[in-house]
């Protein structure tokens, strides 16, 4: 009899360690798969945010190679450079729509939508307008250099028109935006007559 009641008491104890153990282990799968997910969500997000990083990066190369690209022509021209705070337009070699090529006109327009600004390209064909950059907040003007290396809000500036006739485009080209590492957006055309050094200066 004692035996018997020794023995029952071990393997009681034996299947109360059992179900511990599974309970533990339960708990500790439990943990190990939030983890999992969690550090799966992380991944997810880090690439989405490279992949976001890298689309935002093109669509400024976009952009440079446009302003890059545009031609000088004489004021009297009808597609001679010209801007204000909303919007800019001109004659580029370098759209960036697929297939473009040639001299064609493009204009950037900066648009409200909603609580945010957004930069679009439109030409003048029939192309479906291209939004190129967006960002949270009312921030968003564009500003032109002239010989004297003052900004202004138009161009060509009309107090000043026959100083431009030679060349039609400005020095530099300034878009300020409400991005967190691109708030203030400087391009310059290729034809315009700033000095090497001076470009060296803008791009540092």
């Amino acid at each position: 009899m004692k035996c018997r009641s020794v023995h029952r008491r071990t393997l009681g104890l034996t299947l109360l360690e059992m179900l511990v153990t599974l309970v533990l282990l339960s708990l500790i799968v439990a943990l190990l798969s939030q983890i999992f997910q969690q550090t799966l969500r992380m991944e997810q997000l880090v690439q989405r945010h490279g992949a976001a990083e890298r689309d935002q990066q093109l669509r400024l190369a976009w952009i440079t190679d446009a302003f890059e690209g545009l031609t000088p022509t004489p004021l009297t021209d009808p597609h001679y450079f010209r801007g204000d705070a909303q919007r800019c337009e001109g004659l580029s070699s370098m759209l960036p729509w697929v297939g473009s090529h040639g001299l064609q006109r493009l204009r950037w327009e900066l648009r409200r939508e909603g609580a945010s600004v957004a930069l679009w390209a439109v030409d003048e064909t029939e192309r479906e307008p291209l939004r190129l950059l967006a960002w949270v907040g009312e921030k968003g003007a564009w500003s032109y250099l002239d010989d004297d290396g003052r900004w202004r809000d138009s161009w060509p500036p009309p107090s000043e028109p026959g100083s431009l006739k030679d060349l039609g485009l400005p020095r530099a080209v300034r878009l300020q935006t409400g991005l967190a590492h691109h708030a203030e957006l400087i391009w310059l055309p290729k034809a315009s007559a700033l000095s090497l050094i001076n470009r060296q200066s803008f791009d540092r």
